[in-house]
């Protein structure tokens, strides 16, 4: 009698995969989700955000504050879709636009090119009650994949044989700015070595992936948004 010979490294691995949870379609967040997110920081973990509009339209302000620093890829450009490869496929993405309907199309987009954590914002900058920021709040796209918004703001910060962590205090000082350092002429989103003022500096790990999908899931489990459109 044969026996059917079956690889048991196959089989474990069979079984991960199909126990990774993605996201097959776009989610939407309200305005008021993610006003409340990133003037709040209520969010715990990184996620990149990106305006899709045209330039003309940035001023009359962007979705932006202290903690989170948005992305502008224009959509009407072809900007977006020259770009948007620069970020990882298990990076939470929000998008928005002016009304909706642009974000949408770039997160479809995300989605039907392997990107797992994705949504919309719905009604975009004509429905946001917030207060807008000016253009100087915009990450420029060579800082990807640098996120817009920290879930983490106190790294660790060794200075010598003293540690001690770093927040951002006012607008002038983002998040951005303080927990990425530049070698060589690029941004190293982890752990990595370099001189900040003065001294020496090791940055802690982001966040892995599993963390912020966990993180992503329970924001789109309490979100405002219809529960139909999620």
């Amino acid at each position: 009698m044969n026996r059917l010979s079956v690889n048991p490294i196959v089989i474990v691995l069979t079984v991960l995969c199909a126990h990774t949870p993605v996201f097959s379609q776009v989610s939407i967040f309200s305005t008021d989700d993610l006003q409340s997110a990133i003037n709040d920081h209520s969010l715990t973990f990184d996620f990149i955000l990106i305006d899709v509009r045209d330039s003309a339209d940035l001023s009359g302000g962007v979705i932006a504050s202290k903690y989170c620093r948005p992305y502008h890829f224009s959509w009407n450009t072809g900007d977006f879709k020259n770009l948007f490869h620069s970020i990882p496929t298990d990076f939470p993405v929000m998008v928005y636009d002016q009304t909706g309907a642009l974000a949408m199309q770039a997160a479809k987009m995300l989605v039907d090119s392997g990107y797992t954590i994705v949504a919309a914002i719905a009604g975009g900058v004509n429905a946001y009650e917030g207060d807008l920021e000016d253009m100087t709040y915009l990450n420029v796209s060579g800082q990807l994949p640098q996120p817009s918004y920290f879930g983490d703001l106190s790294p660790v910060v060794h200075h010598g044989n003293n540690s001690h962590a770093i927040r951002p205090t006012g607008n002038t000082t983002q998040p951005s700015q303080q927990l990425f350092v530049t070698l060589l002429g690029r941004a190293v989103p982890h752990s990595a070595a370099g001189s900040y003022s003065h001294g020496i500096i090791l940055f802690t790990e982001r966040p892995c992936a599993g963390k912020r999908l966990a993180g992503f899931r329970e924001f789109r489990n309490r979100s405002a948004a219809p529960p139909s459109q999620k």
